[in-house]
């Protein structure tokens, strides 16, 4: 079987703080986790919420209840699971500003677990150059397909307690549940 990302573009960044940005408007934060809710089932019953997202930058977060393991900390699946959805989301908010039906999906992803996570927490996925995204975002529009690598983390107390490192395919149109 041929994957549809064989042989996909690549473009590669970190994430760095960045300057200030003016945010989308609020009700976009809404719909975002609504269509997280909608799409990917498993955020709702996680409490995935929007904290804030802007072309550059998203804020994820999730309760500590639903998400707890046998020792009373943040279930690694669950702590993996918004890292690895941080990235989605920004990339699901920058196609759909550009107004580009595409497909996301995340290739291969590195969940590092430096610290528990005793508390509420949040994810960041940020992308320190916005010269990134729109290389990106060519490569797409050429090519109908492209990668991204992009990283997040959770932080508690001002200490990360997880870091994550993942590769987004993203392919232009949609690909049907069973094809």
């Amino acid at each position: 079987m041929t994957w549809p990302w064989s042989s996909p573009a690549s473009v590669t960044f970190v994430t760095k703080p960045n300057g200030p940005r003016t945010p989308l408007p609020e009700s976009s934060a809404k719909i975002l986790e609504a269509t997280m809710h909608r799409l990917i089932p498993i955020t709702r019953a996680m409490g995935i919420g929007v904290i804030q997202h802007r072309r550059n930058r998203v804020v994820l977060n999730a309760p500590l209840a639903p998400n707890v393991n046998h020792t009373g900390t943040g279930f690694g699946g669950s702590l993996s699971t918004l890292v690895t959805l941080t990235g989605w989301a920004l990339l699901h908010m920058l196609l759909a500003e550009q107004g580009v039906d595409a497909t996301i999906l995340i290739r291969k992803g590195t969940t590092t677990y430096l610290a528990p996570v005793s508390q509420d927490f949040e994810a960041i996925c940020e992308v320190a150059d916005d010269k990134i995204l729109d290389q990106f975002l060519d490569t797409l529009q050429r090519k109908g397909r492209a990668t991204i690598e992009l990283s997040a983390q959770i932080s508690t107390d001002d200490t990360t307690a997880v870091r994550f490192r993942g590769s987004y395919v993203v392919l232009t149109g949609k690909i049907e549940a069973g094809a």
